[in-house]
């Protein structure tokens, strides 16, 4: 028997496509966040600059740390199906 841990992680799947363009779109919403906040580092609302800037950061280098691993992850997921072939012995 399956227990609830096992039957929600069978029904989820690593997409690659879709987490291809989840990491371009974090990018390049932190790389927005941090142009857009700028404009209140010198003025009243400076701790808008400054959560904006930590946001800016975490989402920019997130994404960056997120590409280096996606590549490892589809290799490691698809390295179960090569075996399966009639050559995947050859890749091992």
């Amino acid at each position: 028997m399956k227990s609830i841990f096992e039957m929600v992680m069978s029904k989820l799947d690593y997409n690659p496509k879709i987490t291809a363009i989840l990491i371009i779109g974090f990018c390049l919403f932190g790389i927005l966040i941090g142009n857009y906040v700028e404009r209140y580092r010198i003025s009243n609302y400076r701790l808008v600059y400054e959560y904006g800037n930590h946001i800016s950061f975490v989402t920019v280098y997130g994404s960056l740390i997120w590409s280096f691993f996606h590549p490892i992850i589809i290799w490691s997921r698809g390295r179960v199906r090569w075996r399966k072939t009639q050559f995947g012995f050859l890749l091992d």
